[in-house]
């Protein structure tokens, strides 16, 4: 049967916030709603437009798993009555610890 758009990685849903920062990830440029995330890559919806190649800074919290901070380029946009529904392809995925609650391991 054939697939619109085939997707490798098993897809989560979520509907956290996704905080998008500049290019220097000094300020918050603007807030949008997660709507699922892979090892991949990660959807979500935003009332502002991108395009398609561009690049997304973003602070992704899912709770019980962490905070990550992503890059990664817009591969593919679908208007919404709410936004735009935005598929992000990671090119960095990092945890970070942004209030310094990182455990020791060892």
């Amino acid at each position: 049967m054939y697939k619109k758009h085939f997707q490798r990685a098993q897809r989560i849903k979520n509907d956290s916030v996704l905080e998008i920062f500049d290019a220097e990830w000094k300020k918050i440029l603007w807030a949008a709603r997660l709507k699922d995330y892979s090892s991949t890559g990660a959807a979500f919806i935003s009332s502002k437009e991108l395009k398609e190649g561009d690049i997304v800074n973003a602070l992704l919290r899912i709770f019980s798993k962490g905070c990550f901070r992503i890059t990664g380029k817009v591969v593919r946009k679908t208007k919404l009555n709410e936004g735009w529904l935005y598929a992000l392809k990671y090119d960095s995925f990092t945890e970070v610890f942004p209030t310094g609650e990182k455990k020791n391991f060892d």
